[in-house]
């Protein structure tokens, strides 16, 4: 057996910069609306910090009449300066995105929970993350962080 020399990511912290929820019509508990949910992952490279990456999930949750919620999760990662391409690809494009899910996720389901029964509480399904990632400028990463939706 080969082994091969361990990769060095680091994840530096997620955070959730936004948050807002519409409540149309609280509903009963035994109620479970449709709701359609929208994931949007992004990356955004810093400048000035070339070992250094950031994973935007933007997501919004509609249920027509019931409610609307929209939440902004940036993960921050750093990643090893000695690492091939390819390999820094599956890592921003795959792994990434993987790692910072959950934290969404449980955002979602315990920001739900928390809101005293006016609707169910959500669990997002389980998402796989494939394909390259929509990279966004200094100029989109700042605005979509700082300014309201």
């Amino acid at each position: 057996m080969q082994v091969g020399q361990q990769i060095n990511l680091t994840i530096l912290g997620v955070s959730f910069p936004r948050v807002i929820f519409n409540l149309i019509n609280p509903t009963s508990l035994a109620i479970q609306p449709p709701v359609e949910i929208n994931i949007k992952p992004k990356i955004f490279y810093p400048q000035d910090q070339p070992n250094n990456f950031h994973i935007i999930f933007e997501l919004e949750m509609k249920s027509p009449n019931f409610f609307d919620l929209q939440v902004l999760c940036v993960g921050g990662f750093a990643i090893s300066s000695d690492i091939d391409e390819s390999a820094r690809k599956d890592f921003v494009s795959k792994n990434a995105p993987a790692i910072v899910f959950p934290y969404l996720r449980a955002f979602v389901t315990n920001f739900t929970s928390s809101l005293g029964g006016v609707i169910p509480t959500f669990v997002i399904p389980p998402q796989f993350f494939q394909g390259p990632i929509e990279e966004v400028t200094v100029e989109i990463a700042q605005s979509t962080v700082n300014e309201p939706a």
